[in-house]
């Protein structure tokens, strides 16, 4: 993967992170996080990772961030002076729910062996 494209992808998290915390409407005990942006050597589409806890409210931040793809969008274009701005499309990240079962999977052997 090139460095530019790299690049772009830290700074769309960069500038996403703080946007999130201000526009997002959630619950006092709701953590949103941005894992990663994966963007390809197009810069078409920023593929952004989000995990949220609890679990169960994925699917409300999900459609709730949808709705704020395109004010989202031109404010890190203004920010970013990028153009044009990729298309942001935010994904589940399972990354860090694999690793908890991993880790816990572990735990039982160690304790049973």
């Amino acid at each position: 993967m090139s460095y530019r494209v790299l690049r772009v992808g830290e700074l769309i998290k960069k500038e996403l992170c703080p946007l999130i915390e201000k526009e997002i409407n959630r619950k006092p005990d709701t953590l949103i996080t941005v894992t990663s942006v994966d963007v390809p050597k197009n810069l078409g589409v920023a593929n952004v990772r989000i995990s949220v806890y609890p679990e169960s409210e994925t699917v409300v931040m999900l459609k709730e961030l949808d709705k704020f793809k395109g004010t989202f969008q031109t404010i890190l274009g203004k920010n970013l002076y990028m153009k044009p701005v990729p298309k942001l499309n935010f994904i589940k990240d399972h990354g860090l729910i694999n690793a908890d079962i991993v880790d816990r999977e572990i735990k039982k052997i160690k304790e049973g062996g």
